[in-house]
């Protein structure tokens, strides 16, 4: 089955499928990728952030980024590093926002990883949680400026030198305190599953995000914004919630 045809489309919770059961492989070091421009992605600069993804890595995988955006001086990476640690940076063109934080202690090999990130300029909310467990959320972020989300282009993953999974990937500007429990199980239940994020990824907050990738391949996004560009020929893989 070729990524983001209509099998894929059934995604979460649908057409019988279990929540994440559904992911998509890139061999990266094939050169593998999918980028979304961010005139079509609907993403702006915007005062918040919610993010929520699966990933997953192979032993022996090098340090890499499983996501990446750059331009306009700024730059926006997940890098999982062999060592279990996870590298988080999203900076603005005035101040950083996750800079140089690694969340470590983490299981990363041969596993299904949870990353779930918040962001609320007005309240300083920076908020990370790796498969369900605080990871450094405080409320001592920077004030006063919008997080910069307009990069010249989004890929999930880029290219690099290891394969990636990708499951259940979601991107919004809309916020949700996810120090509360309740609002982390709309991303995770309390076994560390997958669930059900809508058709069109919207059961969260009751409104689309702009990215939403059941299958996590975003050539076939579900959310408001517009499709990436796939490069290579990726694969179908069993997701987390198989």
């Amino acid at each position: 089955m070729t990524p983001g045809n209509a099998g894929f489309g059934k995604g979460a919770g649908g057409g019988g499928v279990s929540p994440g059961a559904l992911a998509t492989s890139f061999a990266t070091g094939s050169g593998q990728k999918a980028e979304i421009s961010v005139a079509v992605s609907g993403l702006a600069d915007s005062p918040t952030l919610l993010m929520s993804l699966w990933f997953l890595r192979p032993t022996g995988a090098a340090s890499f980024p499983i996501l990446n955006a750059g331009g306009g001086g700024f730059l926006w990476d997940l890098i999982p590093a062999t060592v279990g640690t996870l590298f988080t940076r999203l900076d603005n063109t005035n101040s950083d926002v996750y800079d140089s934080t690694n969340s470590t202690g983490l299981t990363i090999a041969d596993t299904w990883v949870h990353a779930l990130y918040a962001y609320n300029r007005s309240t300083g909310a920076r908020q990370r949680y790796i498969n369900d467990t605080d990871k450094g959320s405080d409320t001592s972020g920077p004030t006063g400026f919008d997080l910069k989300l307009t990069a010249a282009a989004l890929q999930l993953p880029p290219t690099g030198d290891t394969t990636t999974g990708l499951s259940e990937v979601y991107i919004s500007t809309d916020f949700l305190d996810i120090t509360v429990e309740a609002n982390r199980r709309k991303f995770i239940d309390a076994l560390g599953k997958p669930v059900s994020l809508g058709a069109d990824g919207s059961t969260p907050t009751g409104t689309q995000p702009e990215i939403f990738a059941a299958d996590g391949n975003i050539g076939n996004n579900l959310g408001s914004g517009g499709n990436a560009t796939v490069t290579g020929t990726p694969t179908e893989i069993a997701g987390p919630g198989a």
